[in-house]
């Protein structure tokens, strides 16, 4: 016979989600993420504007601390794992955002396009398909 769990339940009704172990406090003013320390990774990341907190929030924690017995070089910058955590300034984060919108829609344009264009020369080399059973291109 199945034991009973001896777990009261819980009053109300909340939806499920994932566990984060990456939750961060907001910085006003800013957009922050968490970044591979990888050091090609951080270069790329460094020209589009991510800066690492330390060098906006004078009170960032490090959650790997590190001692002179370690022997790695003390830092206050946020980290976790193989990660480091970066802000960018929300205005420019938001330029970056539309920068990859526009982006988007014009390669959605190109591709319906070529679609299109691919189905206007079946059509030219004699392939005489019915409306009804031509397919109909959605690209959203």
């Amino acid at each position: 016979m199945p034991r009973k769990a001896n777990i009261s339940p819980k009053k109300g009704r909340s939806s499920w989600k994932p566990a984060s172990l990456l939750t961060t406090d907001k910085l006003d003013g800013y957009r922050v993420r968490w970044l591979s320390k990888d050091e090609a990774n951080l270069d790329k990341k460094f020209r589009e504007g991510w800066q690492l907190v330390s060098s906006l929030n004078e009170t960032a924690k490090h959650d790997n601390p590190e001692t002179i017995q370690d022997g790695k070089p003390l830092t206050s910058v946020t980290e976790y794992r193989e990660l480091v955590l970066a802000a960018m300034p929300e205005d420019v984060a938001q330029e970056r955002d539309e920068y990859y919108r526009e982006r988007t829609k014009n390669q959605t344009v190109g591709l319906l396009d070529n679609a299109k264009k691919m189905q206007r020369e079946a059509e030219s080399r004699g392939a005489n398909t019915p409306d009804h059973l031509k397919p109909k291109i959605t690209i959203e």
